[in-house]
């Protein structure tokens, strides 16, 4: 019996510190999505590594380029009286101390000065690494168009 709690302990123990290690990264995601809220993209850039690499289902590209054409996007969207937010849901979360490989869905909406809205679902997964004590993506796939429903079948997150 003793071996059984234990068991039980060590389990929970690892589940308890995963956690913890998450809320590392947390933050790193919290940023993107202040970011986004504000049309901040010095604070986007600055949650990627120098080196990081977007990559989509046709093409792969430096994360930097990318944040520059969203930049563009974003002051233009904002210029004209409208706003955007991403909400990001995680299917799956593998951390150590150090490095970082997670999946999940985000929601990416714009409301337009007119009220139009456009909202996107996409499947992605991240890998990330601890530098300077500080989270990083270096490695941002969008992996393929999601659904709401898919969507809302995650946890909420934040």
């Amino acid at each position: 019996m003793f071996k059984f709690y234990l068991i039980i302990f060590a389990i929970l123990l690892s589940k308890f510190s995963v956690l913890a290690i998450a809320e590392e990264t947390d933050d790193m995601y919290k940023t993107i999505v202040k970011a986004v809220d504000i049309n901040d993209f010095t604070l986007m850039a600055s949650q990627y590594h120098i080196d990081a690499v977007i990559v989509s289902p046709t093409k792969t590209e430096l994360a930097k380029n990318s944040i520059k054409r969203w930049k563009i996007d974003g002051e233009k969207l904002y210029a004209n009286g409208g706003k955007a937010v991403v909400e990001m849901r995680f299917k799956e979360r593998v951390i150590n101390k150090e490095s970082a490989y997670e999946t999940g869905i985000y929601y990416y909406k714009t409301i337009d000065s007119d009220n139009n809205v456009i909202e996107y679902y996409s499947h992605f997964a991240d890998l990330s690494v601890k530098k300077n004590n500080k989270w990083v993506v270096i490695m941002e796939k969008n992996v393929k168009q999601a659904t709401a429903v898919e969507f809302n079948q995650l946890h909420k997150w934040q």
